[in-house]
């Protein structure tokens, strides 16, 4: 009996551990699928005057660096901006379509950015959740609670937008050691 526990517990060890191994193969195809993108990412940042790597946190967290994402919910591309979003910053940034080139997507993606550090007042944490929520949404939450009250709120929820803002934050500095800077 005994034996049979050890041998049961050598084998769901080597699971977790084979788990663990393709989960971080997966990640680096993920990151190295967006680090493709880095000179793109790079030149929509500059012309946004944002962060590159801020950026690149995005297409990592929203698309992992595929080009043809789209979501559930109908966002596209390596931004995953939703048709309406991306129609009125196509405007702001003289872009045709849709469809929309990759390069576009993330001109938008980082104008998007742009306009929230500018309503946030360069809240980086606001700025996500902005992103991820919904600015009308954030700004409202900030107002009837106040913004601590409201981070501490989605900090207590395990399953809360305030794991995507860590989880960007979290890659791009990543991709930003990976890329030396």
């Amino acid at each position: 009996m005994r034996r049979r526990l050890v041998v049961a517990g050598l084998l769901l060890c080597g699971v977790v551990v084979a788990t663990w191994v393709a989960l971080g193969l997966l990640r680096a195809k993920d990151l190295q699928r967006v680090e493709a993108w880095l000179p793109a990412i790079e030149a929509a940042a500059a012309e946004a005057d944002i962060d590159a790597f801020l950026l690149a946190g995005v297409v990592y967290a929203e698309s992992r660096g595929d080009a043809q994402a789209v979501s559930g919910a109908g966002a596209r591309g390596l931004c995953q901006l939703m048709p309406s979003t991306a129609e009125e910053l196509a405007l702001r940034v003289d872009v045709d379509g849709p469809p929309y080139a990759p390069e576009d997507n993330l001109r938008m993606g980082a104008r998007y950015l742009r306009e929230l550090l500018d309503r946030f007042d360069g809240d980086v944490d606001l700025v996500l959740l902005g992103y991820r929520m919904g600015p009308t949404r954030v700004a409202r939450e900030v107002r009837e609670q106040g913004r601590e009250a409201f981070v501490v709120g989605l900090q207590a929820n395990a399953a809360s937008p305030w794991n995507y803002r860590t989880q960007v934050l979290e890659s791009g500095a990543l991709l930003r050691g990976r890329a030396g800077r």
